[in-house]
Parts: C-alpha cells; sequence; structure tokens
C-alpha cells in the first residue's frame, strides 16, 4: 500500500470516529531533492491535520499547530538527509514522523508538545540520525503503540516528559546508539530497548513519586545510568552478553520505599546500586552470571534489603555496604565458582542481618557489624 493511501485511511478514521463536525487539513506532496514545507494552523476547529510527503533527500519540514480546538494532527514522511520539525499546543494531539534511508543519511526529527494526552511517533532509518521529543502535560505518550523506532549506528533519541502518568516506549537497533531521558512528575514509565552489538548508552533521570523505568541492552560494552529521586520508583535493567560483555548497570535513588534489580550475563560486568533516604526500606536485587563480575551496593539509611546472587563465576567480586542509624538492614549473598569474594559492612544501631553462602574454591568472605 503506497504511504499516501495511508495517510487518506487515517485520516478518514479519524474523522469518523470523533464525529468531527468542523476541520482545516492539509495535504502536501513533493518529489525532488533540497525541498521545502512550512505550515501554520491556528484555528478554533475541533480537527486539524497536516500531512506532507517528501520523495527524495535533503528536505526539510515544519509544522506549527495551536488554536482553541484539540485533536490536531501532523504526519510527515521523508526520505534520507532530512529534517522535521513539528510543534502542537492543545490536547489528544498527534505527531507522526517516518524518515526513511538507503544509506548511511541522517535524519532529524524535533517533536515539540504542550497539553493533555498527546502522543508522539517516529521511525528512522540511517545512521547518525537524531530525535528529540518535549511534551509538557499529563497523559502523554511517547512511542504510541510502540511506534517509536530507530535503525542506524551512532543514533540518538532525546525525550523529556514533564507531568504525571506519561509513558515512553522506545526501540533502537544499532551500534553506538544513546537514549537521553528526563521525567518530572509522577507516575511516569519508561520502556527502554537496545538490541544492538557495541558501545550504546541510556542515561536517564525520573523524580516524584511511583515513577518506573525498564531498560534492556543486548550486547557488549553497553552502559545504563538511570538516577531517580523520590519515593515508591521502580527500576528494572537486564543486560544481555552478545559476545563478551563490559557492560555496565548502575541506578541511584534517593529517598524511601525504592526498588531496584539488575540482571546481567557475560563477561567483566559491573553494577552499582546507590539508595539513600532518611527513611529507608529499599530494596536492591543483583544477578549476575558470568566471570570477573563486579557488584557494589550502597544503602545508606534504615530497614534495607540487599541480594545480590553469582551463579558459577570466576574472579567475581560483591561489595555491599549498609548504613542506617536505626538499623535493621539486611544483606544476603550468594555466590558459586572460584577465586571470588563477598563483603558485607552494616553500621548503626543494631538488629542488622547479614548471611554469605559461597560453593566453589579459593574463596573468601568477610562480614563487619558496628
Amino acid at each position: 500500500m503506497k504511504t499516501t493511501s495511508w495517510l487518506s485511511i487515517f485520516t478518514c478514521s479519524l474523522y469518523f470516529i470523533l464525529g468531527i463536525a468542523r476541520a482545516d487539513m492539509v495535504s502536501i506532496s513533493q518529489n525532488g531533492n533540497d525541498n521545502t514545507t512550512n505550515v501554520y494552523q491556528d484555528t478554533g476547529n475541533s480537527f486539524t491535520q497536516v500531512s506532507i510527503e517528501q520523495n527524495s533527500h535533503s528536505n526539510m519540514a515544519a509544522v506549527s499547530q495551536s488554536g482553541e480546538g484539540n485533536y490536531q494532527y501532523a504526519i510527515v514522511v521523508q526520505k534520507g538527509y532530512s529534517t522535521t520539525g513539528i510543534s502542537q499546543l492543545g490536547n489528544n494531539d498527534g505527531a507522526y514522523v517516518v524518515q526513511s534511508s538507503n544509506s548511511a543519511d541522517k535524519n532529524a526529527t524535533t517533536l515539540s508538545q504542550s497539553g493533555n494526552n498527546d502522543y508522539a511517533a517516529f521511525i528512522q532509518y540511517g545512521d547518525s540520525s537524531y530525535a528529540d521529543i518535549l511534551q509538557s502535560g499529563h497523559g502523554n505518550h511517547v512511542g504510541y503503540n510502540g511506534f517509536a523506532y530507530q535503525n542506524g549506528h551512532s543514533d540518538s533519541l532525546y525525550v523529556n516528559q514533564s507531568g504525571n502518568n506519561n509513558t515512553v516506549s522506545t526501540w533502537q537497533t544499532g551500534d553506538y546508539a544513546t537514549i537521553w531521558l528526563k521525567q518530572p512528575g509522577d507516575n511516569n514509565w519508561a520502556g527502554l530497548i537496545q538490541n544492538n552489538t557495541y558501545d550504546n548508552e541510556v542515561v536517564g533521570t525520573q523524580s516524584g513519586q511511583r515513577n518506573t523505568f525498564d531498560s534492556y541492552q543486548e550486547g557488549t560494552y553497553h552502559s545504563i545510568w538511570f538516577l531517580q529521586a523520590g519515593s515508591d520508583h521502580r527500576a528494572v535493567i537486564t543486560q544481555l552478553e552478545g559476545g563478551v560483555a563490559g557492560n555496565i548497570g548502575i541506578v541511584e535513588q534517593y529517598s524511601y520505599n525504592n526498588q531496584s534489580t539488575i540482571n546481567q550475563s557475560g563477561i567483566s560486568n559491573y553494577v552499582r546500586t546507590t539508595q539513600a533516604g532518611i527513611a529507608g526500606n529499599n530494596i536492591a536485587t543483583i544477578n549476575q552470571a558470568g566471570y570477573g563480575e563486579f557488584t557494589f551496593v550502597d544503602q545508606e539509611s534504615s530497614y534495607n534489603q540487599a541480594y545480590v546472587n553469582q551463579p558459577a563465576g570466576v574472579a567475581s567480586a560483591i561489595e555491599v555496604f549498609q548504613w542506617g542509624t536505626a538499623g535493621n538492614n539486611y544483606a544476603n549473598i550468594n555466590q558459586s565458582g572460584t577465586l571470588s569474594s563477598a563483603y558485607i559492612t552494616q553500621a548503626g544501631a543494631t538488629s542488622h542481618v547479614a548471611s554469605i553462602t559461597q560453593t566453589g574454591d579459593i574463596n573468601s568472605a568477610k562480614i563487619n557489624q558496628h
């Protein structure tokens, strides 16, 4: 099915479902290189839509939609070395971008939405592509129905959502890819996938309450660093080997009632979990399957729990530090293998519990409570 036919079906479906009485619609198709399209809509109608198709290279499309009405939609389809910028002000808006390429083209997309229940979706093919998504409001979505995808090497994605009940769902397939995420607010969710071979990176922050972060990487020499400020957060990192490994997973959580889970497989992986807050009651769980693994857990409050498991490893190490004036911290370590070490330090008040179980030869264990 051609793209123009798909755009027509999408438009008619929305028009029928929403029962729209007043609408402003723009459709533009350009064939050739170095073309430019600018569309500005500012009306009070209940439905506005812009559809742009640029069927060659080095094109630019800019769309601005605002006004008293809601249900504003912008759809842009481009070939390689192209740039799209979309700005939408209102509720229930949608922005769709597809940028395709048959070679190592550099595409760029910038989407800005201010309002509630908006969604941004994009597909980019080609190397060194770039997407920058800014949403302010509540109930907004990046990656509507899983439609936020980059396929190419050295791609970059920036997402900044401010508000409550927002979601991000993205997928990158290519080496040297990067995701930067920022979500200030409550009840937000982020699900990030990078199933590539080498050197991918995720950096992100969530602040507020009851936020969830879930990131998956498959391959070698990847890294994830994530910070959550506030209470009742959940962070899950999964890093699976795609050859050697050398992956890094770092979670920092500051406040109380937070949970962090990190799962790694491969060789020479590194985990660091920091949980700090006056009230405590945080939980850290780490599973590392492989050789030369290292885990460091720092819990700087009371009533915390740490669970670390390293099965069938060689020359792996675990260090757990728990500090809290009220005490009542719990640490449990399980190691199987050779030439591994486990170390637990618990300080503050009383009622700490520490347990180390090791199976194998030439291992060392130490527990310090004071």
